[in-house]
């Protein structure tokens, strides 16, 4: 491949496995003079990326390790911008929805999954690429339309009161870095090649073009214009083809795959030219293998009994990537099936604070004491994390399931009546508001809260110091160094952050802070990042789509299932479908299409595998329900002249 621009845009395409890494890493060690940067999707895509090119290079002295978008827009900002978190955008759109005179939303403000929803929405929009100024021009034309002028307004004031909220904050968007460092491309002089992307927002386009006007920039894609679904949509390449300076087609390598039956799969799914006899069946431990099991549970050990025979076989865990449509479905059960078999692994997705010990925990309290509720209470006082031993939890217990009296505040009673005081402070979290007259002081105010006025409102400042204390009771008696132990850590320091957010977005102009409930909402939801292994010492755990410019030796793929892969990942929405295209129609292009990409996800992963491909569906769900296999499991089946038993089962 020769690309010898002193600028503009060259384009790389071709299908899976063409090479397209190798021209990258050679393209950037050719002008290392110049400081060239390599640009990848994902975290995982710019650490192996940067292992490659320290392999290519010796090392990566002096030169910048890989970037994801995010890194280049901070590269090129001289201050870099401080991106609101996923708390913050939340915190603010749940003020702005409060505080903002609405008309069509005004009913629903309040409800659960309105402030996400908007959230999402206004994203969107700034992903357009336009400027607010255009996007609010847009907006008031909406206005006019007779079906929709009032939720266009609310929607125009949300986005205006949503940028002063940031900007209060003194935080920005993504889409906000992206647009100002448009404006800071002039200044750019080293080379820049884009790696393992299928799009991007129209934003990030006008970033891309401004940078090729200064330097020699590389984008590559894996498309195949002969094959009937690809990842990258058909506009999409069409509108780069129409960017570049030069385009370049690159062919598949002879040895892409270890595995002729792999290699056959990949290059005839989905595809409605003529095809050749498949390939023998290979000698384990190459080739296409089938896994049916009945329930979620036997088809996660299924698996780790075959990572387990590859690992006897030499396979190193690295090598070995388990694929799945949804991480979030398969985390927690992967994750303790594959820790009961002593098989290291790395989960590519974040956590949030309810799927952990000390979340959970925290939440229970928080919810016992917010929403009066005995048997949220008691969950807290049985975990490690309260501190109080086994046997007065059991003896309180007792005490309380002997009245007739229900309710936390009945239990926070004959707490403080048995000498646990420690029960007795957990109201703190709660600060008294106007309530009923005459109401006492903490507990007592707590009643109605629900359904009720809130007349207590929630105290970060406590929380903390709560959450400070649960992680000394959790650590007392750990193991030093252990996974749990990391675990309590990580979670610790989230929620720290998040009631450090809620700080200093609680207080209003009177004083109040948080409704419990919305903050048991937003603390379930807080991200928690899962510690990193050695890159050579575990089984990678990563969805379809973030596998995508990642190889393996080994690949299976789980829950090749009706309604799971392929599914329709559903993403909440403000507007209806018709109102959506409306205002997508006015603004000439607003959003990006929304293109069912799940074949498209399915091939590709099937093209992360080198030299051994499991595909594995269920016949069967945990609870004896019925599954039906996919058909993405069924057609590769019939493209390989499987038989219909031919595969590897468990049973519930």
């Amino acid at each position: 491949m020769e690309t010898s621009l002193d600028k503009g845009l060259t384009v790389v395409l071709g299908p899976a496995n063409a090479g397209k890494m190798g021209n990258v890493l050679k393209w950037w060690h050719e002008r290392l003079s110049r400081s060239p940067v390599i640009v990848v999707p994902t975290g995982p895509d710019a650490r192996q990326m940067t292992g490659e090119m320290a392999r290519r290079n010796g090392c990566v002295v002096g030169q910048s390790p890989a970037l994801t978008f995010d890194g280049l827009v901070r590269l090129l900002s001289p201050d870099p911008p401080r991106y609101a978190t996923e708390l913050e955008c939340m915190l603010i759109a749940v003020r702005i929805l409060q505080e903002t005179s609405l008309e069509a939303l005004d009913p629903a403000a309040h409800l659960p999954g309105v402030a996400r929803a908007l959230v999402s929405l206004l994203q969107q929009l700034g992903e357009s690429g336009r400027r607010p100024e255009e996007l609010d021009h847009i907006l008031a034309r909406w206005a006019f339309e007779p079906q929709t002028d009032r939720l266009a307004r609310d929607v125009r004031r949300l986005a205006a009161a949503y940028a002063r909220g940031c900007g209060d904050r003194g935080v920005i968007d993504r889409s906000t870095g992206v647009r100002e460092a448009i404006g800071l491309a002039e200044g750019w002089t080293r080379p820049v090649a884009f790696y393992g992307f299928t799009s991007f927002t129209p934003g990030q386009r006008a970033l891309v073009a401004a940078l090729s006007r200064r330097v020699e920039v590389l984008m590559t894609f894996t498309h195949d214009s002969s094959r009937s679904v690809n990842l990258s949509p058909d506009d999409e390449i069409a509108w780069w083809k129409g960017q570049a300076a030069q385009v370049v087609y690159v062919t598949q390598a002879t040895l892409a795959y270890d595995s002729p039956a792999i290699a056959y799969l990949e290059r005839h799914l989905m595809y409605d030219g003529p095809r050749a006899e498949p390939p023998p069946a290979s000698a384990p431990p190459g080739g296409v293998r089938f896994l049916l099991a009945s329930g979620r549970r036997a088809e996660a050990e299924l698996a780790a009994q075959e990572i387990a025979g590859l690992l006897r076989k030499g396979f190193r865990p690295a090598d070995i990537a388990v694929i799945v449509r949804n991480v979030g479905a398969w985390s927690s059960l992967l994750e303790h099936v594959f820790a009961s078999c002593g098989i290291p692994h790395q989960i590519d997705e974040r956590r949030v604070l309810r799927e952990t010990g000390m979340g959970h925990a925290f939440l229970s309290v928080l919810r016992g004491v917010a929403l009066d509720d005995a048997h949220s209470m008691f969950a807290y006082l049985r975990s490690p994390y309260s501190g109080i031993a086994r046997e007065a939890v059991n003896d309180l217990e007792l005490r309380y399931r002997r009245g007739t009296a229900t309710g936390a505040r009945v239990l926070g009673d004959l707490a403080q009546e048995r000498g646990l005081g420690e029960v007795e402070r957990l109201w703190s979290l709660m600060e008294e508001g106007d309530g009923a007259p005459g109401a006492a002081p903490g507990r007592a105010n707590v009643q109605s809260v629900v359904p009720g006025p809130v007349c207590a409102r929630f105290q970060p400042e406590a929380a903390g110091a709560l959450a400070q204390e649960m992680l000394s009771a959790g650590l007392t008696g750990g193991l030093v160094g252990s996974r749990e132990m990391q675990e309590d850590a990580q979670a610790f320091r989230a929620l720290q952050g998040a009631l450090s957010a809620m700080l200093h977005a609680a207080p209003g102009e009177d004083g109040r802070g948080l409704d419990p409930r919305l903050a048991l909402q937003l603390l379930a939801e807080v991200a928690v990042p899962r510690g990193r292994t050695a890159d050579g010492e575990a089984v990678q755990v990563l969805s379809a789509q973030r596998a995508r410019a990642r190889r393996f030796k080994a690949v299976f793929m789980l829950g090749l299932v009706q309604g799971e892969f392929p599914g329709r990942p559903g993403r909440v929405s403000l507007l209806s479908a018709s109102q959506r295209a409306r205002l997508d129609a006015i603004g000439e292009g607003l959003f990006d299409p929304e293109p069912d990409e799940e074949a498209a996800l399915f091939v590709s992963a099937v093209s992360r595998a080198s030299q051994v491909l499991y595909l594995s569906a269920r016949d069967a769900e945990d609870d004896g329900g019925d599954a039906t296999p996919s058909y993405f499991w069924g057609s590769a089946k019939q493209l390989l002249g499987v038989e219909n038993d031919e595969h590897s089962s468990r049973t519930l």
